[in-house]
This record gives structure tokens, C-alpha cells and sequence, in this order.
């Protein structure tokens, strides 16, 4: 009868084990999933900022590599020229490719957005002129409007743009 006693508590006992090891399973199997999970959502924001850089420094080495077009070149120079007219639009597609990435992939960093409405105004006056709104708008919605927020600023700065101010 001892012996009986002594299987029916082992048994018991393999069973409390046994649970209790299949819901620490269960919890370390939960908590590395949301580590997991958190780290995917870590790493995609830092892709995203990571990329959303390149494509604006990229614009950044073009803009070195091409000071002639410079703020206002278009009033200056851009309809003078067909050639440098055709090579200052591919400048500013390059510009708006990168705008449209950062916007995909940044949106509502309002550093971001800051600093693509700064180069944005200080080429208004491209942007405001007929060539500029029929090449601009094949760009996703988010650009098309971050432009018109810029020619709005550059219109409303006291003559900053006096250029495009009945555009």
C-alpha cells in the first residue's frame, strides 16, 4: 500500500511539473515574441530614417555638384536656356524623388517636413511657374501639397519671392 502511495504522489507530482514547466514555456515563448516584435518595430524606424537620410543627402551631393542651380535660377536663368532649363527640371525631379521617399517613409516628422518646405520655398519660383505645377503633378498627393504650402510661404514673406507673387 506504501508503494501505491508513493506512484500516486510521483505521478502527482510529474503532472504539477510538467504544467507548471509547459506555462513557463508559454511565458518565455510570449516574452520573446514581444522582444521580437518590439526590435522588428526598432529596426523599421531606423531603416526608415536611415533611408529617408540617404535619399536627402543623395540630393544634397547633386545640389554641390550643381550650384548654378541655386535658389531662383529659374527666374534667372531657367527659360533662357533649353538645355539648363531641361537639366534644372531633372535637378528638381531628383529633389521631389527624394521628397517622395522621405514623405513615404517619414510623414509626420515635422523635421523632415520642415526641412523639404525650406528647399521647397526656396525654389518657388519653378514651382509656381506653369512648367513647374504641369511637371509636378505626377508626384504623390503629400508633395503636391507640401509644394503649395511652400509657394503659399513664399508668397506671404514680405516680397521673399516677389517673383511668382501674381503666379
Amino acid at each position: 500500500m506504501l508503494m501505491v502511495g508513493a506512484i500516486i504522489q510521483s505521478k502527482d507530482l510529474s503532472e504539477a511539473l510538467s504544467y507548471w514547466a509547459t506555462t513557463g514555456g508559454i511565458l518565455i515563448a510570449v516574452v520573446a515574441g514581444l522582444a521580437a516584435y518590439w526590435k522588428y518595430h526598432r529596426d523599421q524606424a531606423q531603416h526608415e530614417w536611415d533611408q529617408a537620410r540617404q535619399s536627402y543627402q543623395s540630393f544634397i551631393e547633386l545640389a554641390m555638384n550643381y550650384p548654378q542651380f541655386a535658389p531662383g535660377y529659374w527666374t534667372r536663368e531657367g527659360t533662357k536656356d533649353a538645355i539648363g532649363s531641361n537639366q534644372y527640371r531633372w535637378f528638381i525631379a531628383r529633389f521631389l524623388w527624394a521628397c517622395e521617399e522621405i514623405l513615404t517613409n517619414r510623414s509626420n516628422d515635422p523635421v523632415w517636413r520642415g526641412s523639404l518646405r525650406i528647399t521647397m520655398v526656396e525654389h518657388a519660383d519653378y514651382f509656381a511657374s506653369p512648367t513647374g505645377r504641369n511637371d509636378n503633378q505626377w508626384y504623390y498627393q503629400s508633395v503636391r501639397d507640401l509644394i503649395e504650402e511652400a509657394i503659399l510661404e513664399a508668397r506671404g514673406e514680405g516680397g521673399r519671392m516677389p517673383s511668382i507673387a501674381g503666379t
